[in-house]
């Protein structure tokens, strides 16, 4: 289950570094994952729910940067 969780973090931050230009990556994404996990956790009372990042999520971020 990690491995499923960590995969797409990683394929993910990479293509959103190639496309920031290296000012977001593989590390952003996976603290991301991280917090909004816990927070999410906390907050609603599921604390086993797994939230990752999507690629409608990255192709939003990719066109909302300005280089």
């Amino acid at each position: 289950m990690f491995f499923a969780c960590l995969a797409p973090g990683i394929a993910f931050g990479a293509s959103a570094q190639l496309t920031t230009g290296g000012r977001m990556g593989v590390i952003e994404y996976l603290l991301s994952q991280g917090i909004t996990g816990v927070v999410f956790a906390l907050l609603s009372g599921q604390p086993l729910i797994i939230l990752r990042p999507t690629g409608p999520i990255t192709l939003f971020t990719s066109s909302l940067f300005l280089p």
